[in-house]
């Protein structure tokens, strides 16, 4: 199973978002710029903010002076909320599949494999969860 884009467009969202605050362009930062600066459509953008604002990783305003600011401090946004935001709770490998052998031989390998992709899964998210938003905005500031 292989997740898609998203979780990588919502990265390029938050770390242009937090750019433009930072450098006091704007207290929210208008969607409508965001799609057109990242090549976002607007239904994606609409899809990714709506996941990020309900996990409480960006703020949205409608209106004139609507728009999107974080929530929280750069460093206070760890990569796993990002990822879990927008790929929810979904199991990164799926073991489920039934064998149509039977035996000792086949259960120990299904059980192997599960438990060697469940630590795949846990060294992941360990991985994630290790890096925030402002490694990704000061990796970028250097550049």
């Amino acid at each position: 199973m292989a997740y898609g884009i998203s979780f990588t467009q919502a990265l390029y969202v938050l770390i242009f978002v937090a750019d433009k605050m930072r450098l006091n362009r704007f207290e929210m930062v208008p969607t409508s710029l965001i799609s057109e600066a990242l090549n976002l459509p607007r239904p994606s953008a609409a899809k990714i903010l709506k996941q990020l604002n309900q996990a409480g990783i960006v703020e949205t305003a409608t209106g004139v002076k609507g728009g999107v600011c974080l929530a929280k401090e750069p460093q206070q946004i760890r990569l796993y909320d990002i990822f879990r935001a927008i790929e929810g709770k979904k199991p990164l490998f799926r073991s489920d599949h039934p064998l149509n052998a039977s035996g000792m031989r086949p259960k120990q390998v299904k059980d192997t494999v599960r438990e060697l992709l469940l630590r795949f899964e846990h060294n992941l998210a360990r991985n994630l969860a290790d890096y925030t938003l402002a490694d990704l905005v000061s990796v970028h500031e250097k550049s």
